[in-house]
């Protein structure tokens, strides 16, 4: 079972790494063996129009160039596709470099 960290807490990418089984970098990180996405936003260098509303946060997926796709890469596929392969999402905040604030767990709508 993931023993998580305390929402609120400050992690670096290792500690992301080794808590979560994912990977090491990028906005949508994978792991097969704990079943979850990691979800990151980069409050200073965002290329995307991430926001929170309320207590609702928007997440735009990856693509820089034309539109965006739901099926490609497979980030965005697997983002799209959370509820129904039963995945569990976490979300991080990037304050700076190796300062990483965990929001806790999300719902995907």
């Amino acid at each position: 079972m993931l023993e998580l960290p305390q929402k609120g807490m400050v992690l670096n990418n290792k500690q992301i790494t080794e808590v979560f089984g994912c990977q090491f970098e990028g906005g949508i990180r994978k792991s097969k063996k704990n079943h979850l996405l990691v979800l990151i936003n980069d409050l200073a260098q965002s290329l995307y129009q991430n926001r929170w509303e309320k207590d609702v946060f928007y997440f735009t997926a990856i693509g820089k160039k034309g539109n965006q796709s739901l099926e490609t890469p497979w980030q965005n596929r697997d983002l799209s596709q959370v509820n129904i392969a039963g995945q569990r999402v976490f979300l991080f905040e990037k304050l700076k470099p190796a300062h990483y604030l965990f929001q806790g767990e999300v719902v995907v709508g």
